[in-house]
């Protein structure tokens, strides 16, 4: 099939463009063949990363509608004809709440603490990416993160389903999500599935049920001394656990309380009043409750696992 002429013209000029002085290019020196073809390597590696990360590593990325329709996972409801709620495929920790229901300090505890500069960034807090460097730099190790709340939010719901291991390719996926959740999201949401997602030990998922678990009261009834004790539990939920240590989660409060008063969110007399109070913490751990506990949703749950393992396998043959 004959090259069509437009085409033929169009390569014509880009070979003699590739011709310095007139010269062909196997008649070129090294040095200028090097160029060249380091130029065109970078081109197509500049093109392949970008294509790579912008779908999520040659995957699917989450769709608008996807982002926007995400609620985090509660174990899947079991209802009777009437939509009544028997109780749950699986125990899962957690109770989402609107962010209406989480109080102000409780929600101030985690921005400064976590994001400081949240309703600032979209996604990515150059900031902060930058003191981190030089920080760790100076360290001679990694002693800063720059995981923003947005980061995390991807981390733990949409990249959290594809890789498990920590990696530069999770990190840079996980930066693509944080754009695409911004794009799609207000903060108010973002900071909304933060609040419910976010592992705060013990099994435990999003502050409401950490709230009932430690406290052994809705999160809407913390203090600020509770809302602190929270907001000191992400950096490193076993290493902060108030029923295993207790004297280390009580310093790691303190400084938290320290960084709400930097940031403007309370006084230093409230903050010093904080950290006078005991930390009460509930006897008994949270479990959540089953309404209706019998038999049958035992055999409920084995059906839908069932059910659930026989699509996989149809998959796994595609």
């Amino acid at each position: 099939m004959a090259m069509p002429l437009w085409l033929q013209k169009r390569l014509d000029r880009f070979r003699r463009r590739l011709q310095p002085t007139g010269k062909r290019f196997r008649e070129w020196s090294w040095p200028q063949k090097s160029v060249v073809v380091a130029a065109v390597l970078a081109v197509a590696g500049t093109i392949y990363f970008d294509s790579w990360v912008a779908t999520c590593g040659f995957e699917v990325c989450p769709s608008g509608r996807e982002i926007r329709s995400f609620e985090p996972p509660q174990g899947g409801r079991i209802l009777d004809r009437y939509g009544v709620l028997l109780g749950r495929l699986q125990q899962v920790r957690r109770v989402n709440v609107s962010l209406d229901a989480v109080p102000t300090h409780v929600r101030q505890a985690f921005v400064a603490t976590e994001d400081r500069r949240f309703f600032k960034h979209r996604g990515l807090d150059w900031t902060g990416f930058g003191r981190a460097i030089a920080r760790n730099v100076a360290a001679g190790g990694v002693r800063e993160g720059f995981s923003t709340i947005t980061m995390q939010v991807a981390r733990n719901t949409f990249v959290a389903r594809k890789f498990d291991e920590r990696s530069l390719k999770k990190k840079l996926i996980e930066l693509r999500v944080a754009r695409l959740i911004e794009k799609n999201l207000t903060k108010d949401r973002i900071l909304e599935l933060y609040l419910n997602v976010i592992y705060l030990g013990n099994g435990v998922y999003g502050v409401e049920a950490a709230s009932r678990d430690l406290f052994g009261k809705s999160v809407n009834k913390l203090s600020l001394a509770e809302a602190a004790v929270l907001g000191a539990l992400p950096k490193a939920p076993s290493r902060y656990s108030p029923r295993r240590n207790p004297r280390r989660v009580l310093a790691r409060r303190n400084l938290v309380l320290q960084l709400m008063v930097r940031e403007g969110y309370v006084n230093r007399e409230q903050a010093i009043a904080a950290a006078g109070q005991r930390m009460r913490i509930a006897e008994n751990e949270w479990i959540p409750p089953e309404p209706n506990a019998s038999y049958a949703l035992d055999e409920v749950r084995s059906l839908v696992d069932s059910v659930l393992s026989g699509k996989r396998e149809e998959i796994g043959d595609l």
